[in-house]
């Protein structure tokens, strides 16, 4: 897993001068195309890579996978329990 941030992160750096930004540094009006998100330029990067589209396509997977919100688990006190679980 450390190896695919790594290359992500690589492939990301190539792709850094791909900003959606007008010729005086501001960005765009919204006359004009929103800009990329992160899996289009991690896909674009790949293609200039040359990446296979199986690894494209897996890259892009754990992107989005590590990106999705995760629901932490509570933990109940004795006292929370005890009002959840009926006592027999």
């Amino acid at each position: 897993m450390i190896l695919l941030r790594s290359s992500i992160a690589e492939l990301l750096s190539t792709v850094s001068s791909c900003r959606c930004t007008s010729k005086s540094g501001l960005p765009e009006t919204r006359a004009t195309p929103r800009p990329k998100k992160l899996p289009d330029h991690v896909r674009d990067a790949m293609q200039l890579k040359q990446c296979a589209y199986s690894t494209e396509k897996t890259y892009i997977y754990l992107l989005v996978w590590a990106k999705k919100p995760r629901r932490l688990p509570t933990v109940l006190t004795k006292e929370k329990a005890r009002q959840v679980i009926p006592a027999p």
